[in-house]
């Protein structure tokens, strides 16, 4: 009875117009980050250079203006003045993620939209002595395609990162603002 009832929802919620898929999209990104990290550490928070970051989206577009899928990006988190206590300065991080946005339709051409990630990020910095890893990965923002090809987008995002020198352990944490230009291909 069970399975039934999962059934019939299941079939009323992909046939109802409101979830009807408009398409698949892939949308390359291409911006600047910049922000704070907090080391975890007696160096305490410290201002990042700003870095560009390179991202990929894959994602289903519903009529309703919802969209569902995935994205990754390479993203530089550089220390702008000082080093984390054990003389390291920067980590490289590859934030997998999944992905819902709400595009706010309209007349015009430019199309309002709000998004949402959740994932991880994977790191793997050695030196030293001082091993760095990857952590959760999330963010929030807002964006506008201009014509569904070209848009603007700003947001935050925060990489949590686990770290251990020796016997010590601690969790430095990244929090950038990035301003990205997209390219929406659809197919």
């Amino acid at each position: 009875m069970k399975r039934l009832l999962f059934g019939a929802v299941a079939l009323l919620l992909v046939s109802s117009p409101a979830y009807s898929l408009e398409g698949r999209s892939a949308m390359v990104k291409l911006g600047a980050l910049t922000g704070e990290i907090d080391t975890d550490s007696a160096v305490g928070d410290e201002d990042l250079e700003t870095n560009l970051t390179v991202g990929l989206e894959y994602f289903f577009r519903f009529e309703s203006g919802l969209d569902l899928g995935i994205g990754g990006a390479f993203e530089r988190h550089e220390l702008k003045s000082a080093d984390f206590d054990f003389g390291f300065n920067e980590i490289e991080a590859y934030p997998v993620y999944g992905l819902i946005r709400y595009r706010i339709k309209n007349a015009s051409n430019w199309t309002p939209y709000i998004y949402s990630n959740i994932g991880y990020a994977i790191a793997d910095e050695n030196k030293a002595g001082l091993s760095i890893d990857g952590g959760m990965y999330y963010g929030a923002g807002i964006g506008v395609e201009y014509r569904d090809d070209f848009g603007l987008e700003a947001g935050w995002a925060r990489t949590e990162f686990d770290a251990d020198y020796e016997d010590i352990s601690f969790d430095p944490e990244s929090d950038v603002f990035k301003l990205s230009i997209t390219m929406r291909l659809d197919h």
